[in-house]
């Protein structure tokens, strides 16, 4: 969601635009070369590989101008390729002194015709994605607060517990993951930090399986692995 605020007292016309990069790629796979093809049906962008499909679009409605490009870059000092479009603009009129909010929903399958249903029905029902989205924060953070006088710190606190819950990991066996889009495995370091936090909030169920991850993995001789994979590789 992007949010727009016009200050001023005069009705505004804005014109937003979007470079979306999209990196379709197995879990393990650093830089590849595999081609896409993308086109586009009203204001829905379909971009299709040999491993998969993305659809994106927006609430108000936009659209596509067509300028695909790949790119190289090293988001975490290891070469990646990203495939863009081109620009996907949204215009809005925003109030005197009010707000408008543009949704950005982004759906990803098997292939096209999955990818497309799912997104046909997560379109359909936008408002109660963000509520679905909203009911999971105050849920989490309900469980989880802190509780000050400085507003900035509470906000910064449920932040901070939101996005530790989001890289909670099951497949196979349960754990944290080191971070999303590039660190998509256990990091034994980023572990060892994440366990006191998490246990600090009193989740101690997911402090423990994070304990059990790397006793499972550590060496003969008491080392514990930098990367751990969900298939059990390290």
């Amino acid at each position: 969601i992007l949010s727009i605020e016009n200050k001023t007292e005069k009705e505004v016309f804005s014109k937003i635009l979007v470079e979306v990069a999209i990196n379709i790629r197995r879990l393990e796979e650093g830089w590849h070369n595999r081609t896409y093809e993308f086109r586009s049906i009203e204001e829905k962008v379909i971009i299709n590989s040999k491993l998969g499909s993305v659809v994106f679009s927006s609430f108000p409605k936009g659209e596509i101008e067509k300028i695909p490009t790949y790119k190289d870059h090293s988001p975490s000092g290891e070469l990646h390729r990203c495939f863009i479009p081109g620009n996907y603009i949204v215009k809005v009129c925003i109030p005197p002194r009010g707000k408008s909010d543009i949704f950005y929903l982004f759906t990803c399958g098997e292939n096209e015709e999955k990818c497309l249903e799912e997104h046909e029905r997560n379109l359909s029902s936008i408002a109660s994605l963000y509520l679905e989205k909203d009911n999971e924060m105050k849920r989490v953070t309900q469980l989880f607060f802190l509780d000050s006088n400085i507003e900035f710190l509470n906000r910064l606190f449920r932040i901070c517990v939101v996005e530790l819950q989001k890289l909670w990991k099951e497949d196979g066996f349960s754990s944290f993951i080191a971070g999303y889009p590039w660190y998509l495995q256990i990091w034994g370091r980023d572990l060892c930090w994440t366990i006191p936090a998490i246990a600090d909030l009193g989740d101690f169920e997911k402090a423990k399986k994070s304990l059990e991850i790397l006793a499972k993995f550590q060496s003969e001789d008491g080392r514990i692995p930098n990367l751990i994979f969900f298939n059990g590789k390290c």
